[in-house]
């Protein structure tokens, strides 16, 4: 795999613009701030799109994920993230529910020791997102009007996957 998230999510975003004109406008950019132990931890200073008690996965929380995954399974996970952003459809439940599982194992498995953290905010700000929508189309809009704050995911996968 060798596009990173932000890289999914613009072609995502361009495939289906033209069927997404309505939007709500996002406050700031949700962001990760990291335990380094690589256990999960919440922050309240967390500002999370609008709307994002409905819709998506359940509550949002700023989590961050645990580390210690195996690169080879994370980089299966990311495969499968990439593969159901950019395959997913507007108005298909059964892609928004794939992109939705996708995330799932991300939460389950976790992340690498070796995955810088400005690579586990980029993560962590695309699935905010995610769970801040409830459709394919929701989820366009959110990265339109919030793309993620870098491409580290990118570089990871070049160098590990």
């Amino acid at each position: 795999m060798k596009r990173s998230l932000a890289v999914t999510a613009a072609v995502l975003l361009t495939v289906l613009t033209s069927g997404c004109s309505d939007s709500d406008e996002p406050d700031d950019a949700p962001s990760a701030s990291g335990s380094p132990s690589g256990s999960p931890s919440s922050s309240a200073s967390s500002s999370a799109p609008e709307g994002s008690s409905e819709g998506g996965a359940g509550e949002v929380e700023n989590e961050t994920y645990p580390r210690g995954a195996d690169v080879a399974a994370f980089c299966d996970v990311l495969a499968e993230i990439d593969g159901a952003i950019d395959g997913a459809q507007p108005g298909s439940e059964e892609d928004w529910e794939r992109i939705l599982s996708a995330f799932e194992g991300l939460d389950a498995l976790g992340v690498p020791d070796n995955l810088p953290e400005s690579a586990v905010s980029e993560l962590v700000h695309v699935e905010l997102l995610v769970q801040a929508s409830g459709s394919v189309e929701e989820f366009t809009a959110a990265v339109q009007d919030s793309p993620p704050p870098s491409d580290t995911v990118d570089g990871y996968i070049d160098d590990n996957c």
